[in-house]
């Protein structure tokens, strides 16, 4: 048997001391006064040691990873077969890269969104708004720059194609982007819980997009980043890591929440406002704006990034100002918003109920703060799980015990097995254009 050198000395609760063999979670206490809810006046966050992790902790994502990647690989070649030609006939789909039918693997990782992108590595963003009937027209400004410039800078250093680049973008940061969701959970809520999300992030329904040319990728890098410098109260990297997610994917507006709670534990924990703590808020609070400025500034027009969002939303079912709750009310009246509270209601138990798993005040603000951002912006369409993979706290949410029960390795094998059957209709129904998805709305 090996010994290890103990940790420094950190409080911690009844329930963490019985966790023999994964490392104690700090700066959270469920304790009688706190509810479940919030983070108490505790200590700040301490990262675990690298020694009390295993030295090999990253294999396990990566060849997750790397395997599902190859599994999902082999299912886009396949469906690619049910591809019909896109030519620019289709009304109201973008053509920036036309394709023959039966186009292969980077026929489809270039579908839908990523058209949108080629369009703006190749020809940059318009200077003036399209307008059709005295409204604002589909457009690039509705899509962030870090990623599409990126690409355009690598295509003209290599000379490859969009689909090349693009592709192997997503797929480099996807990889980084899923190591570090597996380290960020190993620090706050055990190995078990680490390996659980990573293989069940690689195995959800929308997971395909990390290898196709979407933002998916890129965005859970940034993500996983500023949350991971975040509980080391590295707050100018979070500011770096929160610009490149601003510049990337409009979900910084979330993430202040997270920086809200954070502020709120260095003050019950110091007794005041810690300033780094408020400027790295401000900091947030600006970065949301900053595209939607941008936009603005390009084209004279104040509304240009919202008003460009608006003309997505092209079915009355997606048009309220509530996302999902709208949604509900149109095709179920007061039931079908009862349903949609139901759900996040139940999202938000998960997060905060008493005995959840240890993952520290960072991470389960993000895993309540998104969900709820999400069902008040998003519409209805498939895509939902696509943009649920961010949340990623959320694919394992069974409180950590060690050992770990049976039933909840039997549990996860379940789970990913499901994942995977479902990653097939998620490509062939949905990702693959055929007569069958233009029926439907983008995954």
């Amino acid at each position: 048997m090996t010994t290890r050198e103990e940790p420094r000395a950190v409080p911690t609760t009844a329930a963490s001391s019985q966790l023999s063999g994964d490392p104690a979670p700090t700066g959270w206490h469920p304790g009688p006064t706190s509810g479940g809810a919030l983070p108490d006046a505790g200590p700040a966050p301490a990262p675990t040691p690298f020694r009390e992790l295993d030295r090999r902790w990253w294999l396990w994502p990566v060849i997750a990873f790397v395997l599902t990647r190859l599994f999902d690989g082999a299912l886009i070649v396949l469906a690619s077969r049910h591809q019909i030609a896109l030519d620019g006939s289709i009304h109201d789909y973008k053509v920036s890269i036309p394709t023959p039918a039966s186009p292969g693997y980077l026929g489809v990782a270039t579908n839908w969104d990523a058209q949108w992108f080629a369009a703006v590595a190749q020809h940059g963003y318009p200077s003036a708004l399209p307008v059709q009937d005295g409204m604002v027209w589909r457009n690039e400004w509705a899509f962030a720059p870090l990623y599409p410039l990126t690409v355009r800078g690598l295509m003209a250093v290599t000379g490859a194609s969009f689909p090349v680049v693009a592709t192997v973008v997503t797929v480099l940061c996807s990889l980084v982007a899923v190591v570090l969701v597996h380290r960020l959970v190993a620090e706050t809520a055990g190995r078990f819980p680490a390996r659980a999300t990573s293989l069940l992030l690689c195995t959800s329904m929308a997971a395909p997009v990390l290898q196709v040319a979407y933002t998916e990728g890129p965005a859970l890098l940034f993500i996983a980043s500023a949350l991971l410098l975040l509980r080391r109260r590295r707050y100018a990297l979070t500011v770096l890591a929160l610009l490149g997610l601003g510049l990337t994917r409009h979900v910084v507006a979330p993430f202040v929440v997270v920086l809200v709670v954070v502020a709120v534990v260095e003050r019950r924990r110091l007794g005041r406002w810690e300033a780094r703590s408020l400027a790295t808020l401000a900091a947030g609070v600006a970065i949301t704006g900053l595209w939607p400025l941008v936009a603005a500034v390009a084209t004279g027009h104040l509304d240009a990034f919202t008003a460009t969002q608006r003309a997505w939303r092209n079915h009355p079912a997606t048009t309220g100002p509530l996302g999902l709750f709208s949604v509900g009310d149109e095709l179920a009246g007061a039931t079908g918003v009862l349903v949609v509270a139901v759900v996040l209601a139940a999202i938000l138990w998960l997060v905060l109920r008493r005995d959840g798993p240890a993952w520290g005040p960072e991470l389960r603000a993000w895993a309540a703060a998104y969900p709820t951002y999400l069902f008040a912006v998003a519409p209805a369409a498939i895509s939902i799980f696509r943009l649920m993979l961010l949340a990623f706290p959320l694919f394992w949410v069974l409180p950590n015990r060690v050992p770990v029960p049976w039933a909840h390795r039997v549990t996860l094998g379940v789970l990913a097995a499901t994942g995977l059957y479902l990653q097939w209709y998620w490509i062939r129904y949905f990702l693959v254009i055929g007569p069958i998805s233009q029926q439907f709305a983008m995954p």
